[in-house]
C-alpha cells in the first residue's frame, strides 16, 4: 500500500495544480483520491488539458465531465465539481471514479468530500 501511495504522491508532484487541496483524501487499493476548492470560477478540465501534456502525460479520455491521462505506468483523473472539483492518481490498470473502486456505485463523488 506504501508504495501504490508514493507512486500516487509522484504522480501528483508531476503536474501544475488547481486551487487549493483540502488536506487528506481517499487512499483506496489502487490510487488516492483528493479534492480541491477553487478560490474563482475556473476551467478546470481546461487547466488540465494543459497541464497533463505539459508535464509528460498523455490525455486518453476527455469526455467533457472528466479527463484521464497515462504516463509510465500511472493514470491520473480529474473532475470539475461545484467550487472546486477532484483529482485521482494511481495505476493506469485501475478507474478513479467507476464501480467497485474508491466510491461506492452511484455515490455522488462531488458530495463526498463533506
Amino acid at each position: 500500500m506504501a508504495s501504490a501511495d508514493r507512486e500516487s504522491q509522484q504522480a501528483f508532484d508531476s503536474i501544475s495544480h488547481i486551487g487549493h487541496f483540502r488536506g487528506g483524501g481517499i487512499s483506496g487499493v489502487g490510487g488516492c483520491t483528493r479534492w480541491f476548492v477553487l478560490s474563482e470560477d475556473a476551467d478546470v478540465l481546461q487547466h488540465y488539458r494543459a497541464a497533463l501534456p505539459a508535464a509528460g502525460w498523455e490525455v486518453v479520455e476527455d469526455d467533457g465531465r472528466r479527463l484521464r491521462a497515462q504516463r509510465d505506468g500511472l493514470a491520473f483523473e480529474a473532475m470539475p465539481c461545484p467550487a472546486g472539483g477532484v483529482v485521482w492518481a494511481g495505476s493506469e490498470e485501475n478507474r478513479a471514479f467507476g464501480q467497485g473502486t474508491v466510491m461506492p456505485a452511484g455515490s455522488d463523488i462531488c458530495a463526498a468530500h463533506h
